[in-house]
């Protein structure tokens, strides 16, 4: 349903509590590309009896979803922050209504277009949207000979090309922090590793500081910036791979997977 921005802004304004359909598996708010204009959209409810109902058609094909509550004082930093996942589309419902509005003409999109570029946080929207369509679509609770390998292999695609391109934060430790312009030098700095259930360390990097700040909360890391193929040189024993975002949808890529990629997107002499 269309109708005027500032109507469905007062409608949520108006609400004590939001509720937000999030994909299990990924931590993040479900997400679904719209077939006709090709959205990226996110749902919110007014009631959560009414979100149980509307998403039983995406449970049935095998999604894992839950709701998630936010309060009225946290929507509009919650759903600004939705802009770092690639969001652009807001579907609101409420009393059996479907309302639709882009994401921008309820919260404003944070312009960093200003600053100067070592002072920009580090944003990856599309890689971020590109890993949430691949996890929601791989994780589905389905026989396997059900799943759509075609739409599978193209979204894996389009999340190699992602990583290929983007700059990673890549926590480290040093004796004395990095000044500005100052190169970081082999063998003057400590790496850290998260261990998985399964005993094996992977190498923790991240794709915007929202990310970051989650793992780096007493601030005892300094980030850098890296590419995929020179973090490629940094996964040596007892090292298996990269985990990307690991408080949230904990992507592990390992060696061979890391590999694919730079043979795929990359020139090397």
């Amino acid at each position: 349903m269309t109708v005027d921005n500032h109507f469905i802004l007062r409608k949520l304004q108006s609400l004590e509590n939001a509720t937000i359909v999030f994909s299990t598996v990924t931590k993040h708010p479900f997400l679904v590309c719209d077939e006709e204009t090709y959205d990226d959209e996110l749902f919110l409810f007014a009631d959560v009896q009414e979100m149980q109902e509307a998403v039983k058609p995406y449970v049935a094909k095998g999604y894992l979803l839950h709701g998630v509550t936010v309060p009225k004082d946290k929507l509009a930093r919650f759903l600004s922050e939705c802009f770092t996942l690639g969001v652009n589309q807001l579907v609101f419902y409420e009393n059996g209504t479907r309302f639709s509005v882009p994401l921008d003409k309820i919260v404003i999109r944070p312009d960093y277009s200003k600053l100067p570029q070592e002072k920009r946080p580090l944003l990856n929207p599309q890689l971020q949207l590109s890993v949430l369509y691949f996890l929601q679509e791989l994780s589905r609770r389905i026989p396997e000979e059900q799943k759509d390998q075609e739409q599978l292999k193209e979204l894996e695609e389009e999340l190699a090309a992602n990583m290929a391109k983007a700059q990673f934060l890549v926590p480290i430790k040093l004796d004395e922090p990095l000044k500005p312009g100052e190169k970081l030098e082999p063998g003057k700095f400590k790496l850290t590793m998260v261990n998985t259930k399964e005993g094996e360390q992977f190498l923790p990097v991240f794709a915007d500081v929202k990310e970051y700040s989650l793992f780096n909360k007493e601030n005892q890391y300094q980030g850098i910036l890296m590419t995929i193929d020179n973090l490629r040189q940094l996964i040596k024993d007892p090292c298996k791979g990269l985990m990307l975002n690991p408080n949230s949808i904990a992507l592990r890529l390992n060696a061979k997977m890391v590999d694919g990629i730079l043979q795929r997107f990359f020139e090397f002499e």
